[in-house]
């Protein structure tokens, strides 16, 4: 009695938005659907490829024994607004994030031997007869961070700058700043003046007195 001994295996399975920037996958995280993924043998010879479906998942199934590497590659415009988040970040392998900032993994071994390989998968199909290794994903984060602080903008409070030299004035608008000791008013120098004329007319007139 002839039977069928061979055996196959598949890889899967997630991109996602890794909103808080942990590099875990979290159940309130946003799925990333639309990435290509390429699978690739331990030669550098491309096998296959697919694209997370609007779930976020992949998988290349009922694949030979042997050594895999997996290329995430971001949509023109996914790339415009994400990159890659952090690597290997915890210790669930299931959960973090598996590539680089370039979109590669690392070698992967599918065999007997392969410690992650599960046939309790329900997130797709499998037909590999060995089961799934699903530890394989990809989360990204926003490329620029919105901006939470820094320098905040001078209000429109009256305030002078402060230079380092002394304390600030606060004027109000339309307030005339004070007077200070190097303006002068045109109305005292005037009566002053007439003061010292008075005073020099009275002087003279005293002496010429004198002298009669």
């Amino acid at each position: 009695m002839i039977t069928n001994t061979r055996k196959t295996y598949a890889i899967g399975d997630y991109t996602w938005i890794d909103e808080n920037l942990d590099g875990l996958q979290d159940p309130d995280e946003a799925i990333l659907a639309g990435v290509k993924v390429e699978l690739y043998d331990k030669e550098g010879n491309k096998v296959a490829e697919t694209t997370t479906n609007e779930n976020g998942r992949y998988m290349f199934d009922e694949l030979e024994a042997g050594d895999y590497q997996l290329k995430f590659t971001l949509t023109p415009e996914q790339a415009e607004k994400y990159k890659f988040t952090k690597q290997n970040a915890g210790e669930n392998v299931g959960l973090d994030s598996d590539v680089d900032e370039n979109g590669w993994t690392v070698m992967i071994q599918l065999n007997e031997n392969n410690a992650s390989l599960t046939k309790d998968y329900t997130d797709q199909t499998v037909k590999a007869t060995e089961g799934i290794d699903s530890t394989w994903d990809a989360g990204v984060v926003l490329s620029r961070l919105p901006q939470t602080g820094g320098e905040e903008e001078p209000k429109p409070d009256g305030k002078l700058p402060n230079t380092g030299g002394g304390s600030t004035t606060t004027t109000k608008p339309g307030t005339k700043l004070p007077q200070t000791g190097d303006q002068s008013n045109p109305m005292l120098i005037s009566l002053a003046g007439l003061a010292i004329l008075s005073l020099a007319g009275t002087v003279i007139v005293t002496r010429r007195r004198k002298s009669e």
